[in-house]
């Protein structure tokens, strides 16, 4: 800004002694008074490096058919009421189901990213932990929407299929599958709509600015909507 405020400075001294000269200088696009570099020109995001990102939230968004399918797998078997027959609370055998899906898809997400790092060589960051951070809170979103809706749905198949149906549209808004800046500003706008946005949004900002400034925004969507799913197991459970 200082350079770029320094050019007219220098026209406006040029004006004072010769303003054929200034008028000159100014019409001639041909002369570039600054200089815009990157801090690190090597850290932009290649086509791997993205697509290891958005393919990785892309699988923790399937996860939620694991958390589905746990609480399913239990009723359909008949093997969760002779759990519950035992000194079990039903808060115990919820909180169980959430736990377990949520870290298998913790270790899920750990192959990945270790993978894809050490193997296909994309590139994280400095700060795993942060991403680690979202991307936990991302899993625990994702199993609470699938026991949520195993507890909301009785059908199987409609259950199925409609998460099946959501999530690829959750991805598709939230840059999964291409980024959000070649689609144009309609979308752009529905996107705030996909929590999935908010964490690719994150994950990014870190990893190649240096900018925690979407973080907490991540943490706090994926939180919130895991905590409103898992209040409707919590309530449908007891029934």
């Amino acid at each position: 800004m200082k350079l770029f405020a320094d050019r007219y400075g220098a026209i406006a001294e040029i004006y004072k002694y010769n303003p054929a000269a200034a008028g000159q200088v100014l019409s001639d696009t041909s002369m570039d008074f600054t200089s815009i570099e990157s801090l690190d020109k090597k850290r932009a995001p290649g086509s791997l490096d993205y697509y290891a990102v958005s393919m990785l939230t892309l699988i923790l968004m399937y996860a939620s058919l694991t958390g589905f399918w746990a609480v399913k797998g239990e009723q359909n078997q008949k093997t969760g009421n002779r759990v519950l027959a035992s000194p079990i609370r039903n808060y115990e055998f919820l909180t169980g189901k959430v736990i377990g899906g949520i870290l298998v898809t913790i270790v899920q997400a750990l192959v990945v990213i270790l993978f894809s790092k050490l193997v296909l060589k994309a590139w994280w960051g400095e700060d795993i932990v942060t991403i680690m951070l979202v991307i936990v809170t991302l899993s625990i979103m994702s199993i609470s929407i699938g026991t949520g809706v195993a507890y909301l749905i009785k059908n199987d198949g409609a259950a199925s299929g409609l998460l099946n149906s959501i999530i690829p549209v959750f991805v598709f808004f939230g840059g999964g599958y291409t980024p959000l800046e070649n689609m144009g500003p309609a979308i752009m706008r529905l996107s705030v709509a996909s929590p999935l946005r908010w964490t690719n949004d994150a994950i990014f900002r870190v990893i190649y600015n240096n900018d925690y400034s979407m973080v907490l925004t991540a943490i706090f969507i994926n939180l919130a909507v895991a905590a409103a799913f898992i209040m409707i197991s919590a309530v449908l459970s007891r029934k």
